[in-house]
């Protein structure tokens, strides 16, 4: 019997011809940190980086010029599959468990299924759940309820890489940068 994988995933951007399109993945093989969790709104980058240096996890990003909602779905599996090359997991890895910060619709979520299968002969299967929910009272913002606290942690990275880029930092000197090449 192999090892899950668990995956969350975020991007940010959205459309701003200022930054590219910064796409964050976190690993895990902890069961727990596939589990739905209740978080409140904010997001902390300090915490969740904190939270990914745990032995077993991390994270990694990679920039795509063009905003486009498939980017998350195109580029994730390379993101993935750079993980996966890069740990000591001795080929054990059966079972993808992936969420995604934002509703992924039945053409994303298939092109995201195939592109795992291309690159991949799992015996289990390769799981997606999907969104992030935000709780609203009126007007405002309450909660935002994740499929995992990996989701979490891609969305505050992102969110905190964003605001780096914006400040004209070179995302591309990032350990955790990863030139993912879509052909």
């Amino acid at each position: 019997m192999g090892l899950t994988l668990y995956v969350g995933a975020d991007e940010s951007n959205h459309g701003s011809k200022k930054s590219a399109e910064i796409i964050v993945a976190t690993f895990s093989l902890a069961g727990e940190d596939g589990e739905k969790v209740r978080i409140p709104m904010g997001r902390n980058s300090t915490s969740a980086r904190k939270y990914l240096s745990e032995q077993g996890k991390g994270w990694i990003f990679t920039l795509n010029g063009k905003f486009a909602r498939e980017s998350l779905t195109f580029e994730v599996p390379g993101l993935i599959d750079y993980w996966i090359r890069n740990q000591d997991y001795g080929g054990d890895i059966s079972r993808i468990a992936s969420a995604f910060d934002g509703m992924l619709d039945n053409n994303e979520k298939a092109q995201f299924m195939e592109e795992m299968c291309v690159r991949y002969n799992f015996e289990g299967a390769v799981d997606i759940r999907h969104h992030a929910k935000t709780q609203y009272l009126g007007k405002k913002k309450m909660e935002k309820f994740y499929d995992s606290q990996l989701v979490w942690a891609a969305d505050s990275i992102s969110s905190k890489l964003l605001m780096e880029s914006r400040k004209k930092i070179d995302l591309k000197t990032y350990e955790q940068y990863v030139p993912v090449d879509l052909n």
